[in-house]
């Protein structure tokens, strides 16, 4: 009976064990999954508002500048769509964000393309604006990338994928483009599997 009762207890304190390691394991998975989310969030804020700054600069010029912009009505047409709509992803990217970036961005680009010594003061002032902000966004549109990756990764893997379900946290969209250059449609690229993830499994 002696050995009974101890083998019991014995069996009772393992499971307490396992009980507490899987237990302790959850609890830092659930705490680093917190941590990398709140992250990309706090990036993607500061994407966001200077995006929100560089759309209003636009506005700002083209409602101020008219005869300087060839295109003045295209240009409008997707400003206006841009503003009208983003305030939707001001919580977190989506590929329809980067869309309506994408479309502005083009248009900022052959806009710029015609900007030469001969242009006014102010149209050149207004250029030397737009690409100090292209070159800050772009870092921290960078800087956003390597936290969702970071993100991406540490959900993808088993078991942390059921704990992020069961905290209804969910993989992130990365920004797929660059402030002040030609980009390949978002959509499109979208469709492509990202470097990183070439050779890896990446199904959950």
């Amino acid at each position: 009976m002696k050995k009974v009762i101890i083998s019991l207890i014995v069996l009772l304190s393992i499971i307490l064990l396992v009980f507490l390691v899987l237990f302790s394991y959850y609890q830092s998975v659930e705490s680093n999954l917190v941590k990398l989310d709140k992250r990309v969030i706090n990036q993607w804020t500061l994407c966001f508002s200077l995006s929100t700054e560089r759309c209003h600069m636009i506005e700002e010029y083209l409602n101020a500048n008219k005869n300087e912009v060839s295109d003045y009505s295209g240009f409008q047409i997707i400003l206006t769509d841009n503003l009208r709509k983003r305030n939707i992803y001001k919580n977190q990217c989506s590929i329809d964000f980067v869309e309506l970036e994408h479309k502005l961005n083009e248009k900022m680009i052959h806009f710029s393309d015609k900007v030469n010594d001969n242009s006014t003061p102010r149209m050149i002032t207004f250029m030397e604006a737009i690409n100090k902000n292209n070159i800050i966004l772009n870092d921290l549109t960078k800087g956003y990338n390597e936290y969702v990756l970071d993100y991406n990764q540490y959900l993808s893997t088993f078991p942390n994928f059921i704990i992020a379900k069961r905290n209804g946290l969910k993989r992130k969209e990365f920004f797929s483009i660059q402030y002040g250059i030609e980009n390949e449609d978002p959509k499109i690229k979208s469709k492509k599997l990202p470097e990183w993830a070439i050779g890896v499994d990446t199904i959950i």
